[in-house]
């Protein structure tokens, strides 16, 4: 998703986009940047922990009458409660302008309740003196507003081809939904929001909403002359990726077709993935259709098959006519396979995710995800025109059907389908999932308003492609890139390889102050969590299964995908418009949530490492980046050995014992040195680089002892010095 500026031909009538508009960075007063307040801070805070109400959306609004005094706010849709029972809670703020109310479209609290407490929340709420505090407080809307002019300026903008021919705008709460529009994914949309002006300040603004098969645009007007205030691409674009062949495969070199019997998961899918029309199976689910020339959630054509077996010859020097119905079955079958994959993880029915028949379980439904392999051309207002290297995914709220755009891509000969490559389709469908998780599934605005947060979306996108494509067999020397079959060499497409080795990528927080492109941003982002998911794959084992394992406690016990549940969590956990420091928290406290802080070390050691650590600071000015944990963490400098780097709250490094008649005595430059009695001193295990000899004498240094039976559980007998 980009934020798109109009400044020197705003209003300009000859503007009309045979491409899409140049980009400008966002400048950083525009937008008032989330203050997500941790988990670790709520508890320090007095006020904070002592909320306890056994209805979250009680908590959640005490909490906002203590922070922002007076607030005026409605709850918004899409709340509900996560796997690790954590209950979040949208609510969006209600402000008074020239004696009109409207929604304030920057301003968001998130809040995330678990057992009765607060446990976390961010928010962009700006204070009101004069407000009252109100949770249904509807928007007052201005005299008959007419929202016609809006949304023609918006298409003569955009230079889009829509029919307007008996149209009809229906309005619900404030919202003018155009019925009627022809040559459209969904209607256009309209309404009156509060919206931050250039130089600062806010003022009223009509948000048009086009979703059509070029594009997802939010175009925001001046009110009263229609100038273009700014434009927002929903639209996911992506010049490169990984293509594969089974599940786990990159692209087609790395082995060879397989056929797979029965591949859905059963909790995830239980109706399986595939359903019958016409007495043939065709590539249409629940959850995903994979066909050419859609007109809404139906395609004319799908790879089909009267047993069910959809068997279809590929060749790389073939045509791409001939491939179709292979790339058909190749995009359905990578999309079906990650949906019940990050089901699993926890994108449900409640929290959004993309399916027809959501059973009851929750959520808005009729939002399958619409997949269209081999595009070759957009049609734009001066007629077809052909599309390359340009894979997208198009993501509105829950209840709006998604739209995967799989084209060709031309930096070889002949060109490569990207259908065959599971790490594009991967990457563009995680867009849709950071949509939906960030700020709740009925807010696909939250991700990306911002360079940083963009970049941050690209990340994930990178990230969770890599994660699936991590083998048993690989260790924490892999370099993953991106693109690279597709780009037809090595290198791939982005600006460094996804690599722990800081000779390969050295890149750090600080170096996104002079980045200007979301992707260059995206690969800080996603290199740091690679080396999170590498730290908890060292403590936590990869095993060989397409499906993660969870322990008693709902725990993954494969460090590949707690890494990604841990990044979903923080997802769900965050606010709009945050920042890699914010984001770094938010996986933090979702560890927390999720294992009680197990990992903290793991996750603290390679955000650090990636410039991220405890005083690493987003500020107007620039990124100012950290390469330390916090001062309660042991800490030794090597980065790629998580228990070397980081010892763990809690514990003093022990540097000598000193065997004695009756006694050990254990000492550390940290703590005063310690004596036991020989019966009862601390457990060898304790020590892991430390044994006892035949006569139960302690030898060796550099062991570790947690802090409480260092200080307090004094021995029975002996002394401590």
């Amino acid at each position: 998703m980009k934020s798109i500026f109009f400044f020197a031909f705003i209003g300009s009538p000859s503007l009309v986009l045979a491409e899409k508009p140049f980009i400008f960075p966002v400048p950083f007063p525009t937008f008032r940047w989330s203050n997500y307040t941790s988990h670790t801070k709520v508890q320090a805070s007095k006020d904070v922990s002592s909320i306890f109400n056994h209805d979250p959306l009680g908590a959640a609004e005490e909490l906002i009458s203590l922070v922002i005094p007076n607030a005026t706010y409605r709850l918004a849709g899409g709340n509900y409660t996560s796997l690790d029972n954590v209950t979040h809670l949208y609510f969006r703020q209600i402000e008074d302008f020239l004696g009109v109310r409207f929604e304030n479209e920057d301003c968001d609290f998130n809040v995330n309740v678990k057992d009765g407490k607060i446990f976390s929340y961010g928010e962009t709420f700006e204070g009101s003196e004069n407000s009252t505090l109100s949770s249904s407080s509807p928007v007052a809307k201005r005299d008959s507003p007419d929202p016609f002019p809006a949304l023609k300026r918006a298409l003569e903008t955009h230079g889009l081809n829509i029919s307007m021919e008996q149209v009809q705008p229906v309005e619900n709460k404030g919202v003018f939904v155009f019925e009627g529009v022809e040559g459209v994914v969904n209607p256009p949309s309209a309404q009156i929001v509060l919206r931050a002006k250039q130089g600062g300040g806010r003022a009223p603004a009509w948000k048009v909403k086009t979703y059509d098969r070029s594009g997802f645009l939010a175009t925001f007007l001046d009110v009263e002359t229609l100038q273009v205030i700014d434009v927002t691409d929903y639209s996911s674009h992506l010049t490169a990726t990984f293509h594969v062949f089974p599940w786990g495969l990159q692209d087609p070199t790395a082995g060879e077709r397989e056929v797979v019997t029965d591949p859905w998961h059963p909790d995830a899918s239980p109706s399986t993935w595939i359903r019958q029309e016409n007495g043939n199976y065709r590539t249409q689910g629940n959850g995903a259709a994979a066909g050419k020339k859609r007109a809404g959630q139906t395609f004319e054509r799908y790879a089909e098959s009267p047993n069910a077996t959809f068997d279809y010859p590929f060749a790389l020097n073939a045509s791409h006519q001939d491939n179709e119905n292979a790339a058909l079955t190749q995009a359905f079958y990578t999309v079906s396979k990650y949906q019940d994959l990050l089901y699993l993880l926890g994108f449900d029915e409640q929290a959004g995710n993309f399916q027809k028949d959501n059973y009851g379980k929750g959520g808005r439904g009729r939002d399958p995800v619409m997949i269209e392999p081999q595009v070759d051309t957009i049609k734009y207002d001066d007629g077809e025109k052909p599309v390359y290297n340009n894979a997208y995914f198009l993501a509105g709220s829950d209840g709006i059907f998604g739209l995967m755009i799989l084209p060709l891509f031309n930096h070889t000969m002949p060109t490569r389908d990207s259908a065959f490559a599971t790490e594009v389709v991967l990457h563009e469908y995680t867009h849709g999932l950071s949509k939906r998780l960030a700020g709740g599934p009925e807010n696909a605005d939250c991700v990306s308003a911002t360079l940083e947060s963009g970049g941050m979306g690209e990340g994930w996108s990178d990230f969770m492609a890599a994660a699936v494509l991590t083998k048993t067999t690989d260790d924490r020397s892999k370099n993953s890139t991106v693109g690279a079959w597709l780009a037809g060499n090595d290198a791939g497409l982005r600006i460094r390889p996804y690599s722990t080795n800081l000779s390969v990528n050295e890149l750090r927080y600080q170096d996104t102050t002079k980045m200007k492109e979301i992707h260059e941003i995206g690969v800080v982002w996603g290199v740091a969590l690679y080396d999170m998911m590498w730290n908890l794959i060292e403590k936590h084992p990869m095993a060989d299964k397409d499906y993660p394992e969870f322990d008693a406690r709902g725990v993954p016990t494969d460090g590949r995908y707690l890494a990604m549940k841990l990044v979903m969590g923080g997802l769900a956990l965050q606010a709009c418009t945050v920042s890699m420091v914010d984001g770094r928290d938010t996986i933090l406290d979702a560890d927390v949530a999720l294992t009680g802080g197990e990992n903290q070390c793991e996750i603290w050691t390679a955000f650090a490492k990636r410039g991220l650590g405890h005083g690493a600071k987003h500020t107007e000015f620039g990124n100012e980046g950290d390469d330390k944990v916090p001062p309660n963490f042991m800490y030794t400098g090597d980065y790629d050995d998580p228990d070397d780097a980081c010892l763990g709250a809690g514990k003093v490094e022990i540097e000598t014992a000193t065997p004695m008649k009756s006694k050990v005595e254990i000492g550390s430059s940290t703590r005063p040195p310690v004596q036991w009695p020989r019966e009862s001193a601390p457990p060898c295990a304790l020590f892991e680089h430390m044994r006892v000899n035949s006569i139960g004498d302690y030898y060796g240094v550099a062991g570790l002892v947690s802090l409480a039976e260092w200080q307090d559980q004094a021995p029975s007998s002996g002394s401590r010095q």
